[in-house]
């Protein structure tokens, strides 16, 4: 599955997005089509940037993996919440980054889960 960087946007013009919010996600989500002036936007809105050096190199690498290319892994959204302030958790049955092996048909939500409210 995957999250598109313009619907990222969106989400965050419509304020469904707010600075220390928690995100729980269905499914571990890659990034695509990201543009590094774009991470730097929504960085700069959700985190800060200590290092600009540094920063400028992730948000590169971050960009070029979200647009997908054959034999080469895709950019997780994770790793572009990682430059913010925003809490990212996944539950899924395969394992990735910032993922929760969670099996919704098996198991019970975990109790440091619920009734988790930001």
């Amino acid at each position: 599955m995957g999250l598109a960087m313009n619907i990222l946007e969106y989400l965050s013009n419509k304020g469904y997005l707010r600075p220390n919010c928690a995100i729980l996600d269905i499914g571990s989500q890659c990034l695509y089509h990201a543009e590094p002036a774009s991470i730097k936007k929504f960085v700069e809105k959700y985190g800060r940037i200590t290092d600009p050096d540094v920063f400028e190199k992730e948000a590169e690498r971050i960009s070029y993996f979200s647009w997908p290319r054959p034999g080469e892994r895709t950019s997780y959204l994770s790793e572009l919440l990682d430059l913010t302030s925003l809490e990212y958790t996944s539950f899924d049955v395969c394992p990735a980054l910032k993922t929760e092996i969670l099996d919704l048909n098996r198991e019970n939500l975990p109790e440091k889960h619920r009734e988790h409210l930001t």
